[in-house]
């Protein structure tokens, strides 16, 4: 993750990735996390205050089910492929790291067929009149072909998939009069980068990392770094954020050494049994409840021109949990215990990020595909380059007056597999 770049442009950037480094838990450089003593009452990290300090504590008051604004899916632009300087529209290079980049004189000669062919991280530069490309070059140096197949920006995607509307495709003006075209993934994979790199505002964290292959060997699952968030503050969470407040948030779903972070959006509960307090509940329990709950959350896909606003075209997933509330005389959660394997590693928020920087005209594009009619073609795949003006959006336009995402409550369940790099592994989690 280090910046090999020296181009000034960047800088700043450096500068920005240590004022946010208290998010780097979600992010590839994670470090290992230090152990917890988790017993059934929440310790210092799973304090639900860390999210909100009014959360409706009692258990009878909060709602069983609920959904918050839905995300958008994309991909999450993995490091083996380098990125969002990968190119994905259209035929792949055969080496996503030493393609040659444009000159301005050879970018004037292409037509916008070819230009849609570019990465997004090219098209920026492009648009930024940058003729050094420091954004590719920045990507390329961050990402590596030996990266495992897990690692990508789906702690810039997640995030960003909520706090942003999903954009459209749109093509857009820059200084020097050169048109350049974004597809919506185009700009979904820069709000990633953005988001997931540069944010310098607060992250709301609970729990912590385990860092352990429980694949490879089960027993370490009961190692007390990876007993993962405490189920109490876990439904906690869930129940306020989405079904009081509707307001989505990110979790990793995967609670050994590899991080899926995904949003979070649905969710259902049920209550099995109520029972006498156990041996090891936390002090003051004076009843127990056993819950069973299905969280949906949004998960990856390819990268797609046109925004994927139909609802079979969004991809979601879900997972069971079981877990038991333990409830004080006030009939308040005050901590929970997981009851089967599947449990989340670790739970977290941010605000949208600022376009400041070598971002700011990222605000332009953004606007700009908001306020751009859906349905724009994608020219990489016309059989005649185009270059009708009318389809062309000025930067200045306004923000869109339209609602927010349109997205998804396709199948319960992602089977898509690929040989491409852009796509995940698909995540099996037991019920």
């Amino acid at each position: 993750m280090r910046l090999r770049n020296r181009n000034p442009r960047f800088q700043s950037l450096v500068a920005l990735r240590f004022v946010a480094a208290a998010s780097c838990l979600l992010s590839l450089a994670c470090g290992r996390s230090s152990p917890s003593s988790l017993q059934e009452a929440w310790d210092w990290r799973n304090r639900p205050e860390i999210f909100s300090a009014d959360y409706q504590k009692k258990f009878a008051q909060l709602p069983l089910k609920g959904t918050s604004i839905k995300p958008w899916s994309d991909s999450y632009w993995p490091s083996r492929a380098a990125g969002i300087a990968s190119r994905w529209n259209g035929s792949w290079p055969d080496d996503q790291f030493t393609f040659p980049l444009l000159t301005k004189e050879e970018i004037k000669q292409k037509s916008l067929r070819e230009l849609a062919a570019l990465s997004p991280a090219e098209k920026y530069d492009i648009f930024v009149g940058n003729e050094d490309y420091p954004m590719v070059h920045h990507e390329r140096s961050r990402t590596s072909p030996n990266r495992p197949g897990w690692e990508g920006l789906c702690h810039g995607w997640a995030p960003a998939s909520v706090n942003f509307k999903e954009p459209n495709p749109v093509i857009v003006e820059n200084d020097e009069g050169i048109k350049v075209p974004f597809g919506s993934s185009d700009i979904k994979g820069l709000l990633a980068l953005l988001q997931g790199n540069y944010y310098t505002g607060r992250t709301r964290f609970l729990g912590g990392r385990c860092n352990q292959n429980i694949s490879a060997h089960p027993e370490r699952a009961l190692d007390p770094e990876c007993k993962d968030v405490n189920a109490g503050t876990f439904h906690l969470v869930l129940t306020n954020e989405i079904g009081i407040r509707e307001k989505p948030f990110m979790m990793d779903v995967t609670r050994d050494f590899e991080v899926w972070n995904h949003p979070v959006f649905q969710y259902q509960s049920r209550v099995v049994t109520e029972q006498e307090p156990s041996r090891e509940a936390a002090p003051g329990t004076v009843k127990e409840v056993i819950v069973a709950t299905d969280v949906t959350y949004g998960a990856e896909t390819f990268p797609q021109w046109e925004r994927l606003e139909d609802e079979d075209s969004n991809v979601k997933l879900y997972v069971s949990y079981q877990y038991r509330l333990e409830l004080d005389q006030e009939g308040e959660i005050i901590g929970g215990e997981w009851l089967d394997l599947p449990r989340p590693d670790f739970l977290w928020a941010q605000d949208p990020a600022e376009f400041v920087g070598i971002f700011s005209k990222l605000k332009k594009i953004y606007d700009a595909s908001l306020a751009a009619a859906p349905g724009l073609k994608n020219p990489a795949f016309e059989s005649e380059p185009s270059s009708d003006a009318a389809s062309s959006t000025s930067t200045e336009s306004g923000p869109s007056t339209t609602d927010s995402t349109g997205v998804s409550s396709g199948s319960n369940e992602a089977t898509t597999s690929s040989e491409s790099p852009m796509i995940p592994p698909v995540i099996t989690v037991a019920p």
